[in-house]
């Protein structure tokens, strides 16, 4: 006898005349009810100080007090999976999703456990039982989308896109997701199609744009199409500093530096903090041999960034190469003093010691 059973058995015993019967077994859940409380918040505090074993028995206690306590199961299965007791967990979340069916919490705690340990058509499976629950929840869909693709089973997630879209073919977000499990199934055309959708319902959709670019461009390699999508784009919007950076990425892999520079240099007097065109600015000034350029692209990249180990390590890097050994150890000391654990200057520091 539990809290989900209190009313109704004090109801059934009132309705055949013996309301003392009714009261007392009431009485009877109540204190059962409780106890499950008492040793439940017992069971947190225990968790709370780090001692899983001792909270793990206090649960078992409230779930074996009150098996209808979907709370208690819920802590019960966060103290196994803390255990690393996976199975256990698992079991746990079944519970609370027999008492509570549509608790989508738990469905999704349960996928997470099914997934970390590579039990993905356990999972797929989890997510056909909720979409059975409400077939027309687009989220249900996605997560299932987002599975299967973990998973490598591209057509599922590509299936579960186009329920999407059947449900709602103006579904911006879909037609972006669909676009991007195209191209890692290398579906290319009918990734453009997805971009292209998604542009004709939101013109000023940024990512679609930079998306249907990047197709062209680096899977594709048709340039041309490319700089055509980002020219449209550009005229859109020709303060946006990625859309600028974006046709200078393209430019450079055609060869085009000095075109390419002039889209870099445009993108940083849109946005001095864009770090990834600040990079690109030094790269090319270092490969032409312009030191000078290339050590203030690299200078200014790490006032912009100072917190960031990797612009310290490029920087150290650059000047490495140009000979000057005691800067870019200065340099390599900023980055390892952010991140002691930065493996790329940690490396270059070994090598450039053996130079000495």
């Amino acid at each position: 006898m539990t809290r989900r059973l209190s009313t109704l058995i004090r109801f059934i015993y009132e309705r055949m005349g013996d309301r003392d019967k009714g009261t007392e077994l009431t009485i009877k859940a109540r204190d059962l009810a409780n106890k499950a409380d008492d040793l439940l918040r017992t069971g947190s505090e225990l968790e709370a100080q780090g001692k899983l074993e001792e909270a793990l028995e206090r649960y078992k206690a409230a779930t074996n007090t009150d098996p209808s306590f979907p709370s208690a199961w819920y802590n019960l299965a966060h103290v196994y999976e803390k255990m690393n007791k996976l199975d256990d967990a698992i079991a746990a979340f079944d519970r609370v999703i027999r008492i509570a069916p549509d608790d989508i919490f738990a469905w999704n705690k349960r996928v997470a456990i099914l997934k970390k340990m590579n039990r993905y058509d356990e999972a797929l499976a989890s997510y056909d039982i909720m979409i059975e629950l409400d077939p027309k929840k687009k989220l249900f869909w996605f997560w299932k989308a987002r599975t299967a693709e973990e998973a490598g089973r591209y057509d599922v997630a590509l299936e579960s896109c186009r329920k999407v879209l059947e449900m709602d073919p103006k579904d911006t977000y879909a037609l972006m997701y669909q676009a991007q499990v195209c191209i890692k199934s290398n579906n290319y055309e009918k990734a453009i199609e997805s971009y292209k959708k998604a542009l004709e319902i939101e013109p000023s959709n940024l990512d679609a744009y930079l998306g249907l670019a990047d197709v062209y461009a680096k899977k594709l390699g048709q340039y041309g199409e490319a700089l055509k999508v980002i020219d449209d784009a550009l005229e859109k919007d020709p303060d946006n500093a990625t859309l600028w950076f974006k046709k200078g990425e393209i430019l450079l892999i055609q060869g085009m530096e000095d075109s390419a520079l002039e889209h870099f240099e445009k993108a940083v007097e849109k946005d001095m903090m864009f770090a990834d065109a600040w990079i690109k600015m030094a790269e090319v000034y270092e490969k032409r041999g312009s030191i000078d350029k290339a050590a203030e692209s690299y200078e200014a990249l790490t006032k912009i960034r100072s917190s960031d180990p990797k612009v310290w390590y490029l920087r150290a890097k650059f000047f490495a190469k140009i000979g000057k050994i005691k800067d870019a150890l200065k340099f390599l000391d900023r980055a390892l003093k952010l991140d002691p654990s930065y493996t790329p200057a940690q490396e270059l520091k070994q090598e450039l010691a053996k130079r000495k």
